[in-house]
């Protein structure tokens, strides 16, 4: 079983391995209003005897600068350098708050929130795989959001899955539409790489 090594500006944050697990997945997303113009997110999840997950946790909104470059290598050990933390929802669970929306949001809900200040106006991923011209997917188009992301399923044990997209506010709500820059296979062996500029 294969794990991901990942870095940032070359410098090593974590290995996330895959034994006993049925996913892995490491994210990176960021959006226009900030005040971060991305964030990083490395997680896993596995499958107990009696049918029960628990969800793993290496990173999670780890903050990313403009000029931040996280490389994620795809290796064949299966171990990880730390484990992964248990996620707890009674542990991890806040103060509750008062939302400033309803949930569906109204439609004048959706447009308050389109219309925040931009702190990220023109945030952008060049995403670099092996053999391949990098391929940039920024904002310029009026959609709010890009996410970019790989990830390993014990169903295709020896293949990691590539993705990167934009959407709008309200595409992700409806979680529908959206504009898809990659999706691809990638073998063990293989590195992609992610920088953030704003």
């Amino acid at each position: 079983m294969p794990s991901f090594r990942i870095g940032k500006n070359g410098s090593p944050i974590c290995t996330a391995g895959s034994e006993g697990l049925k996913l892995v997945d490491v994210r990176v997303a960021g959006d226009v209003w900030g005040p971060e113009p991305a964030h990083l997110d490395i997680t896993g999840s596995r499958c107990a005897d009696d049918g029960s997950h628990d969800f793993l946790v290496w990173e999670m909104l780890h903050n990313l600068s403009a000029g931040e470059t996280i490389a994620i290598s795809f290796c064949p050990e299966s171990t990880s350098s730390q484990p992964g933390k248990v996620f707890d929802d009674e542990a991890e669970a806040k103060p509750k708050v008062e939302r400033d929306w309803s949930h569906p949001p109204s439609e004048s809900e959706i447009q308050q929130h389109e219309v925040r200040p931009k702190l990220v106006p023109q945030l952008a991923f060049v995403v670099s795989v092996p053999g391949e011209p990098p391929i940039i997917a920024d904002t310029a188009d009026g959609r709010h959001m890009i996410s970019f992301s790989v990830s390993w399923a014990d169903h295709r044990p020896d293949q990691a899955r590539v993705s990167l997209s934009t959407c709008s506010l309200r595409e992700a709500l409806s979680r529908t539409g959206g504009r898809d820059f990659m999706q691809k296979w990638l073998p063990i062996g293989s590195e992609v790489t992610v920088s953030v500029r704003a």
